[in-house]
């Protein structure tokens, strides 16, 4: 055991020998290479240095540091983006730009450029969006990304969309022309030529004078069809229309398509009756037969055919294709046929018939729509116009005094209602009265002698009948007023009459033999009792009155 322990007590010295010449190597190396250092330590440390180097023979190893990873570059993952195109007042939709990769930390994204109004850009989203209210023509752009210190960035462009590129469109087609049609029985086919730019074509058709017209086909890619259930008895137009995309062209009609042609309609002939004696021969076809036109109506007319009891007509208004019956048994030579359309164009047929049977038909000309009635009844002469009286009498009037009412004659002749009218100035206070035909009032001036013309019309026709107004003087008013005595005589001096106010023969005629005052504005009568001739005298000068008749009996009045 304790040769163990001193061997190792060996080895542990050899061990501190070793390590003591290995500390004085370096001490000394050190020494020489900093010998002021080594001697200031040297005598400041004395063999604390030993120490020191036996601390140091045993360093802790310093770990080697963690190597900075170098960053990748800053870069996008696209070469490029391309070329946009935008356009004022259309959406430009959303443009999604490239996300940046590599570089240090957050990244940030910036466009620079200045984007048209309406359009923005989204740095967090990376978009530009909206609608563009504005045209810029071509806008440069940069989109950037940087992490703060590195930097990519993409280039391009917004292009504008310029007017040139927006696609023109496509005018409406012409109307197509050569319209035209064949018929079947109960068709019709229409053919047209084909119009630029069409791509369907429309077809009408109308039986009616073209006053209406009705839908035969629509959008047909050819250039015919064929129509149905068509009346082979009418006449047709037909029209057609060109469409595309754009619209339609005007319509092209063809020309009238008369009816097919019919053959004139056999009439169901009438039995013969058996005779039981001579047999009369059915009569012939009447001749002459025409038609003219009414309001609505066709009088038809025939001569007379020999041995005919009666006569059918018939009708018809579709180029003979069909007959309708109109009279039957018509004992004259003529007949009125109602219900007649006045656009349409007519043929009238005439049968005799009699006992024996019916002789052939016989039909007018074709009677075209519209012609004028040559059987019109003839308007009535209208009775002239005029009064009933061949004049109207001067009246009299006074400033002042009732005028009364003074009844105007009634007309007489003429055509449609009476208007009546009044020429001329009435004075004032007077009116006439059209409807009642008079004139009334009291006159509140003088105007002398006044001029009338009274008229009748019936707006085409007028009679008139002149008459005047007199005005009663001051003087004659006055001279009325002093009373004058008017005396009638006779050659017989014994017989002295006065006037009386009834004519003579009434009940009231009376006789005086003295002289009497003569009312004014009044009639007075003079009368003889033998019949002799009267001689009238006056008083006093009165330049009123006048002596109507100069024998028995004398009527006197005061103008």
């Amino acid at each position: 055991m304790s040769g163990t322990v001193s061997a190792a007590r060996q080895i542990a010295r050899k061990r501190c020998s070793g390590w003591l010449a290995l500390a004085l190597a370096l001490f000394a190396v050190s020494f020489l290479i900093f010998p002021i250092a080594s001697a200031q330590a040297a005598s400041a440390s004395g063999w604390a240095e030993s120490e020191s180097v036996q601390a140091q023979s045993d360093p802790t190893p310093t770990p080697e540091p963690t190597a900075t990873p170098t960053p990748a570059p800053l870069t996008f993952n696209v070469t490029g983006i391309d070329y946009q195109t935008y356009m004022k007042g259309v959406s430009f939709g959303t443009l999604n730009l490239p996300a940046a990769t590599g570089g240090s930390g957050s990244l940030t994204y910036s466009l620079s450029g200045t984007l048209p109004a309406g359009l923005s850009f989204d740095s967090s989203a990376r978009t530009i969006s909206g609608t563009p209210t504005e045209s810029k023509g071509t806008v440069a752009l940069t989109y950037a990304a940087t992490d703060g210190t590195d930097t990519a960035f993409i280039r391009f462009s917004l292009l504008e969309a310029m007017e040139q590129l927006t696609p023109t469109p496509v005018p409406a087609p012409p109307a197509p022309g050569g319209v035209s049609a064949i018929r079947g029985t109960g068709t019709l086919t229409v053919s047209w030529n084909a119009a630029t730019g069409a791509t369907g074509y429309n077809v009408n058709w109308t039986d009616d004078h073209k006053s209406s017209w009705k839908r035969g086909a629509s959008n047909e890619s050819g250039t015919s069809v064929t129509l149905n259930d068509i009346d082979d008895s009418k006449d047709y137009y037909v029209s057609v229309q060109a469409v595309n995309g754009s619209g339609g062209s005007g319509w092209s009609d063809s020309g009238l398509i008369k009816a097919a042609p019919q053959p004139t309609p056999t009439p169901q002939p009438v039995p013969t009756p058996t005779p039981t004696a001579t047999p009369v021969p059915a009569p012939p076809a009447p001749s002459g037969v025409s038609a003219t036109r009414g309001a609505g109506t066709l009088k038809v007319s025939w001569n007379a055919a020999a041995g005919a009891t009666g006569y059918n007509v018939n009708w018809t208004d579709d180029g003979k294709s069909s007959w309708s019956r109109g009279a039957s048994d018509v004992s004259g030579t003529s007949v009125t046929l109602n219900n007649i359309d006045a656009t349409k164009d007519y043929y009238v047929s005439v049968q005799a018939v009699n006992g024996s049977g019916g002789s052939g038909w016989t039909d007018s000309s074709l009677i075209t729509a519209g012609q004028p009635s040559l059987q019109a009844t003839p308007t009535p002469t209208p009775a002239n116009l005029s009064f009933s009286v061949t004049g109207i009498a001067d009246q009299d009037y006074t400033s002042g005094v009732a005028f009364g009412t003074l009844n105007l004659p009634e007309a007489t002749g003429g055509s449609g209602s009476l208007t009546y009218s009044l020429s001329g100035t009435l004075p004032a206070g007077l009116s006439f009265d059209a409807s009642a035909r008079t004139i009334s009032g009291t006159p509140t001036e003088g105007k002398g002698t006044v001029a009338l013309t009274y008229q009748a019309t019936d707006g085409t026709d007028t009679a008139s009948i002149k008459f005047n107004l007199l005005e009663a003087q001051e003087e004659a008013r006055a001279q009325a007023n002093q009373a004058p005595t008017v005396i009638a005589s006779t050659h017989d001096t014994h017989h002295q009459v006065s006037p009386s106010s009834d004519p003579p023969g009434s009940d009231n005629e009376c006789y005086h033999n003295h002289g009497v005052s003569y009312p004014s504005g009044e009639n007075s009568y003079f009368s003889d009792p033998d019949g002799d001739t009267l001689t009238i005298t006056s008083t006093s000068s009165h330049p009123g009155l006048v002596a109507i008749t100069q024998n028995t009996p004398v009527r006197i009045r005061a103008n």
